[in-house]
Formats: structure tokens, C-alpha cells, sequence
């Protein structure tokens, strides 16, 4: 069963394995053909498009074969049947190819290795002369370029010589260690040649040899270290064209020759290609390869279009169209945004827009008002209140006070929440009454005793206050006759030792008691008659301060 279940896994990954190929295969033909079907697609690094081909059926004729040699790895394609590698082959008429290096090198006597002469016989396909330079390189050198234009022979040179290796400078071919010359348009069946004046023998520890050859100048900047060593090939660049049938208009008469196939168009070869023939490339809004198919190009679905913003894009064969979106009018023209909303629907929408923009003015401009009618009654609530609560009282009554060392001043409702946490139960030290007395703490940490009210009573106001602020009434006809006055009740009060029975209820407890009996000490004797025996205000604002001082450094230490 193991094995059954382990054959059927294998065959199903075999299977889905085949699948995949399969789809990939499918895929590289649906995506852009660019040789014929069952023909090799690459040799090495190259990718070999149609009409170039490794075998017959697969190249246009044999001016395109390309020799795939697999004996090297990676496999190297040649030119034809030449020794000639081909590194590059670009559908726009141009080759590039690995061309040898014409060399003559000496020891300090003698010629050692010599390549005098390298032949690049091109038939049907000339140099390019806008991309490379003859080039020659050496301190004690000089190289010759031999070929024809049409019928007629062609000869050029070129020098270059160096005293030292210091003579030379980078990136700079002008004949000091590096000399270039242009190559004339329409140059084939060259001969490219190297010498030396005197064999190198002054320069030959830094320059053994004597360079000559034809470069992609785009491929070569020189170096002082060329001087030294130059690569055996180097990259050329040559035009080719499909040759043998005229140009244009001649090939078209010939339909089973003519190579630009549908959706593709002829073009003659341009001043920079001197091969008489023509090439193939796509008409617009089509890609592919000319020589093979060439495919619509989906504008709209790649984003290459140029429809306006408000214009729906459609493709089209070979291009794509533009019209405008429902609500605008226009051709959604291709030069711009020209897709504008139509009248109707621009009266609506400045209706709409504002319609909408006064209501959200009325409604900011409401809320605006709400708040400030809202802010303006909580402060008369606020200052009717204070009035009721017995504020004007207060104040009359602090005023009175403005001339003594400490003044107490009305706080805020929120100063008091805050000294008191909010009025937290465990800061209450006492319950009177008229209110409940809690423990609070100012900005500068100075504990205080604070007094909430709780009657509603009007007429208990002013006992509250003055309790491709005294604790008692000034006088009141309630207690005994010598006891009516609240300064003659103090002063009997202490003299019987039970001074503590006139303060409030929870204002005294043991931490407290003794500093609250110097103080009613203190206050007895500002009361005596004669005010030889009365402490001057400097004495009591001492005596004050010291059992402040002391109560602050118990409160610490606890």
C-alpha cells in the first residue's frame, strides 16, 4: 500500500511537472515569438531572433546562419562559418562581434609574438562607421587599416608614441600612448596591421607591444594599463540589412521573398547603415518581431495611452480611442484633459456644493453661538451664586483683614478640588454644623483646613462666613452675659482651662493641641488693656512664624 501510494505521488509530481513546462512553453509563444517555432532560441548568452538561425529553416538564408558551438561552455555562437563570435544582435541592422587584435611585441631585442595582420571579409555587411574607431595603442607604434568602399581600395593610419609610462593620460586617445581615427562610411573586406619603429626597445619594460584594431568605441576608454595588456578579441559593431532584393518598393513587388510580414512595415536602410537593402519593424501600436508576426499592443490595459482623466480608454486594433465618461462632453482627446462636465451637471453640482457648503456654515455658525450663550449663563450662574452663597459678605469681610501679615484671600472651586483631591472622603478631619471640614494642600505644599458648606438655608449665610473666618459670632445674645462678647468668652473660657471647648468640632486632635494652646496664648495677650503689655506686631508675626515653622517640620517628619 506504502509503495502503491508512493509510485502515485511520483507520478503526480511527473504530471504537474509536465504541466508546467508545458505552460511555460505556451506562455513564451504567447508572450512575443521571436524565432520560428521548434528552432533553437539562444546559444550561450545570445538570443538569436529570426531571421538570423542556427540551421536551415530557421534563418531567412544563409547570410544569417549563426554556428552554435557546443563544445564550449558556455556555448559560443559564431558569425556564418567563420571563427567570428557574436556577442549581440540588435533588430534595428546592427551586430556586434568579437574582432582580433592585430598585436607586434618585443623583448628588449627581439621580436617575440606578432599578429601583423588580422582580415574581416564582409560580403554583404560593412563596419559601422558612427560607432567605432580605429584604434592604436603603444608608446613606439604606429598601425595601418586596409579595405574597400564600392570598387575602390582604402588606406588610413594612424601613430601614437610615449617617452614614459607618466606621458600618458587616462581617458585622452590623441596619440600620446593612445591614437583613434574615424572609420569611413561603407568600409568592409578590411586588414587591420600593427608595427613598431624601433621595437619598442626604450619602452618595452611598461609596453611590450604594438596595438592595432578596430573597437565599439562606446565599449573602450583607455587606461595607462593598456599599455601592458590588450584583450586578444575586442567588440565591433557591423550593419546588416536584408540584402538581395533592392530596396522597398522593389521587394514588395516579390510577395513570397518579401520578409517584412503583417502589421509590419519597410523601412530603407538609413545613412549610417551603407548596405543596400532594407529592414522590417512593427507599425505603430503593434510589437513583436517584424519578420515573424507582429501583435496589437493593449494601450489601455498596460497604461500607455494618453486618454484624458474624465475619457474611458478603449484599444482598437493597432491603437486605442478616447471617449469621455457619462457626465462630460468632449472627444477625450489625446492632447490633454478635454473632457468637461456638461451644463446640466454643472448646475447641479454648484447647487449641490452649495447647498451643502451654507449648512455646514449655519451648522458651525449655530454651534458657534450655542456655546458662547452656554459659556456667558454658567458665568452669571456662577457670579448669582457666589452673591447667594454669601461672596459679597466674604469679601467685605476679608477686606476688613487687609492690613494683617497673612490676608485670606476666596479661592476658586477648582484651587479647592484640587487641594482637597476633589474633596476625597479620607482628607475629611472633621464634620460641623454647617459643613464638613476636609485636609487640603496649596501649590507650596502648605496644609490647610477647608470648610464645605452643606446648608441651603439663606438666612445661615452670614453665620456660615463668619464661622509597440471666626468660628463663632462677634457677639450674640444666645450665651450668658459674660460670655455675649466672643472676646470676653475667649478670655473666660481660657481662664477656666477649658479654652478648647469654643473651637469647632474637629478642628483640634493630638497632633495639634499644643501649637493651638500657644496660639491662644499669643492671642490673650494682645487682648490685655494696656498696651505696654500687649506684644508689638513684630513679636507676633515672630512668635507665628516659628510655630508655622515647627508644624511644618513635624508634618515632615511624619
Amino acid at each position: 500500500m506504502g509503495l502503491f501510494s508512493g509510485m502515485y505521488s511520483l507520478r503526480l509530481v511527473a504530471v504537474l511537472m509536465l504541466l508546467l513546462m508545458v505552460a511555460n512553453a505556451t506562455a513564451h509563444e504567447l508572450a512575443l515569438p521571436n524565432s520560428k517555432p521548434g528552432c533553437l532560441r539562444e546559444c550561450g548568452e545570445l538570443d538569436i531572433p529570426y531571421p538570423f538561425g542556427t540551421r536551415a529553416g530557421c534563418y531567412l538564408n544563409e547570410d544569417f546562419l549563426i554556428t552554435c558551438n557546443t563544445t564550449h561552455n558556455p556555448p559560443t555562437p559564431f558569425w556564418g562559418d567563420s571563427n567570428i563570435p557574436v556577442t549581440n544582435i540588435n533588430m534595428d541592422g546592427q551586430l556586434q562581434i568579437q574582432t582580433l587584435v592585430s598585436k607586434d611585441c618585443y623583448n628588449k631585442t627581439d621580436r617575440i609574438d606578432s599578429i601583423w595582420n588580422t582580415t574581416l571579409w564582409l560580403a554583404k555587411t560593412t563596419i559601422s562607421d558612427a560607432q567605432n574607431k580605429f584604434t592604436v595603442v603603444g608608446c613606439d607604434s604606429y598601425g595601418y587599416i586596409r579595405g574597400k568602399i564600392g570598387d575602390k581600395n582604402y588606406r588610413g593610419g594612424c601613430i601614437s608614441s610615449c617617452g614614459s609610462k607618466d606621458d600618458v593620460m587616462d581617458g585622452s586617445c590623441f596619440g600620446s600612448g593612445c591614437c583613434q581615427i574615424d572609420i569611413p562610411k561603407g568600409l568592409k573586406e578590411i586588414a587591420v596591421e600593427a608595427y613598431s619603429f624601433n621595437g619598442l626597445q626604450n619602452v618595452s619594460q611598461f609596453n611590450p607591444c604594438s596595438y592595432a584594431f578596430v573597437i565599439d568605441d562606446s565599449q573602450f576608454n583607455f587606461s595607462s594599463s593598456n599599455l601592458s595588456i590588450i584583450t586578444e578579441r575586442v567588440p565591433t559593431v557591423i550593419h546588416w540589412a536584408i540584402t538581395g532584393q533592392g530596396e522597398c518598393e522593389e521587394a514588395r513587388r516579390n510577395k513570397t521573398s518579401y520578409a517584412c510580414k503583417q502589421n509590419s512595415e519597410c523601412y530603407e536602410t538609413d545613412a549610417n547603415n551603407s548596405v543596400r537593402g532594407y529592414l522590417c519593424r512593427c507599425k505603430d501600436g503593434y510589437e513583436g518581431n517584424p519578420y515573424l508576426s507582429c501583435r496589437d499592443i493593449d494601450e489601455c490595459e498596460n497604461g500607455n495611452h494618453l486618454c484624458s482623466k474624465h475619457a474611458k480608454c478603449t484599444n482598437i486594433e493597432g491603437n486605442y480611442t478616447c471617449e469621455c465618461i457619462k457626465g462630460y462632453n468632449g472627444e477625450g482627446r489625446k492632447d490633454g484633459d478635454s473632457c468637461m462636465l456638461n451644463q446640466s451637471s454643472t448646475v447641479i453640482t454648484k447647487i449641490v456644493t452649495g447647498v451643502g457648503l451654507s449648512f455646514v456654515i449655519l451648522l458651525v455658525f449655530s454651534s458657534w453661538l450655542y456655546f458662547m450663550f452656554k459659556k456667558r449663563r454658567l458665568v452669571k450662574l456662577k457670579e448669582f451664586f457666589f452673591q447667594q452663597n454669601g461672596g459679597i459678605l466674604l469679601q467685605q469681610q476679608l477686606s476688613k483683614q487687609s492690613g494683617s501679615c497673612d490676608t485670606a484671600k476666596i479661592f476658586s472651586e477648582k484651587e479647592l478640588k484640587k487641594a482637597t483631591n476633589n474633596f476625597d472622603e479620607k482628607r475629611i478631619i472633621g464634620r460641623g454644623g454647617y459643613g464638613t471640614v476636609y485636609k487640603g494642600f496649596l501649590k507650596d505644599d502648605k496644609p490647610v483646613a477647608i470648610k464645605k458648606s452643606k446648608i441651603v438655608d439663606k438666612s445661615q449665610i452670614e453665620q456660615f462666613i463668619n464661622e509597440l473666618m471666626t468660628g463663632k459670632k462677634v457677639v450674640s445674645f444666645a450665651r450668658s452675659e459674660e460670655e455675649r462678647s466672643l472676646v470676653n468668652y475667649f478670655l473666660f473660657v481660657l481662664n477656666e482651662g477649658c479654652f478648647f471647648e469654643i473651637l469647632e468640632n474637629g478642628m483640634v486632635n493630638d497632633d495639634n493641641t499644643e501649637h493651638i494652646r500657644k496660639v491662644a496664648e499669643l492671642a490673650r495677650r494682645c487682648l490685655r488693656v494696656k498696651g505696654v503689655e500687649r506684644p508689638t506686631m513684630m513679636e507676633v508675626a515672630m512668635e507665628l512664624e516659628g510655630l508655622r515653622r515647627m508644624l511644618n517640620v513635624e508634618v515632615d517628619i511624619e
